[in-house]
């Protein structure tokens, strides 16, 4: 006790040593609040609040973060693209579809029709949709060796064709080399192959434009033989029609005994004025007579028998045309009757012929539409030898790869500082 209440007796004896102490505390108080305010780095915890037990391990996972998701893989796409990747050499060709001529025969297909139109725009769809199908690889093979192009040697695995690969991911990796947009509104389609070398690439699109001009050609020639064969089959059944029509109309031309009912019309009218005539002429002459007072001459008899005898032919020939017949079992039906059987059979075969000439003029447009080209691929950019590799774009992809992995890497970052920020201390 002695010694602790030496010094304070001291400095209470000595005001200088007093007011001297008293500064010593008020400075070393000063650098105690300036520590205490003065900021700590986010990573130890920030805020002046004591270092977090887990601090240095978020510092290590901050630091393993950075190297495994923006340093690696940045280094190895400055490394891939800068040494490894393998020049691929793009040829494009760019067309449209154009029908030869208008035809119905089209219109399934999407209306192969005119330049610029709505159907040629989905023409143009159903094009791009076979460049990347497997019947388009299949039909490649039959005249390249699709597994040798793509598999060239260079040690850019990632790009190159893997080995003993099936058809599945042989058209897998073809649907990666090949580019194809077609303009909705015009229906204009662009075409872009990928390959090793300038030869293949220039020799694949060349037999990809002419594969797809056949596809086309054989879509609508499919339709038009479709149409052919329905047309014929409607020929058929016409001309069965206008044979049973033909023989129908003989068949009554045979019961009523005539070949033409105005001929035979006309016919009845002529003898009718005929005997008109004579028996105008017979009773005229009777009339003479019985004037001259001569009707005991044996004339007379004769005039009036030949008189009775054509009034009969005429009555006969009148119920032949338009007569009452029905009471008179001695004759058939008269001319009237028979010309509404013989005028229907006349109709049914004017009606079977016209549908015949329709029916044959249909199949022959058919026919002749079918054996000529009716789909065109117009060409209007021809595809040519590439000079230069436009692909890979090494300095783009690289700096894509730096900037994403970066993106990538601060997201990450980011959680992490909020996932620590809410921890329970």
């Amino acid at each position: 006790m002695e010694t602790l209440t030496t010094p304070r007796r001291a400095i209470a004896k000595d005001p200088a040593l007093a007011r001297s102490s008293a500064e010593l505390v008020a400075i070393e108080l000063k650098k105690v609040a300036r520590k205490a305010r003065t900021p700590r780095p986010m990573t130890t915890g920030g805020g002046g609040f004591q270092q977090r037990r887990n601090d240095r391990r978020f510092r290590h996972l901050l630091i393993v973060s950075t190297i495994l998701l923006w340093i690696i893989p940045s280094i190895a796409g400055g490394i891939y693209y800068g040494w490894i990747a393998a020049d691929q050499f793009i040829t494009e060709a760019r067309f449209t579809i154009r029908s030869g001529e208008t035809s119905a025969g089209l219109g399934n297909l999407g209306s192969l029709s005119a330049f610029i139109d709505s159907g040629q725009a989905r023409d143009g769809l159903i094009v791009a949709d076979y460049v990347t199908s497997r019947p388009m690889v299949e039909e490649l093979l039959k005249t390249h060796d699709l597994r040798a192009m793509f598999r060239p040697a260079t040690p850019d695995l990632i790009a190159r064709l893997g080995d003993s690969l099936p058809i599945e991911d042989l058209v897998k990796y073809w649907k990666r080399q090949v580019d194809v947009n077609v303009d909705r509104n015009s229906g204009l389609l662009s075409l872009k192959i990928r390959a090793f070398t300038p030869q293949d690439s220039l020799a694949l699109t060349s037999s990809v434009v002419s594969i797809s001009e056949r596809m086309v050609n054989e879509l609508t020639r499919r339709n038009e033989i479709d149409a052919v064969n329905e047309t014929k089959l409607e020929l058929g059944r016409a001309k069965s029609s206008l044979d049973a029509s033909v023989n129908e109309m003989r068949e009554e031309r045979d019961r009523a005994g005539i070949l033409d009912v105005d001929a035979a019309e006309k016919g009845f009218n002529a003898i009718i004025t005929s005997l008109r005539l004579d028996l105008s002429r017979k009773e005229q002459r009777l009339a003479t007579l019985s004037a001259m007072n001569a009707g005991q001459s044996p004339e007379v008899g004769v005039l009036n028998k030949e008189i009775d005898i054509l009034k009969g032919q005429i009555s006969d020939y009148e119920n032949k045309i338009a007569g009452q017949t029905a009471g008179n079992p001695g004759h058939g039906p008269n001319l009237a009757a028979q010309a509404v059987g013989l005028r229907q059979a006349e109709i049914h075969v004017e009606v079977a012929r016209k549908e015949y000439q329709k029916a044959f003029a249909e199949y022959e447009l058919a026919r002749i539409t079918a054996e000529r080209q009716r789909s065109y691929l117009l060409t209007y950019v021809e595809p040519h030898l590439a000079e230069d590799s436009l692909y890979p774009q090494r300095g783009m992809m690289s700096g894509a790869i730096f900037i994403g992995s970066f993106f990538v890497w601060a997201l990450f970052a980011g959680l992490a500082f909020v996932v620590r920020d809410n921890m329970a201390k």
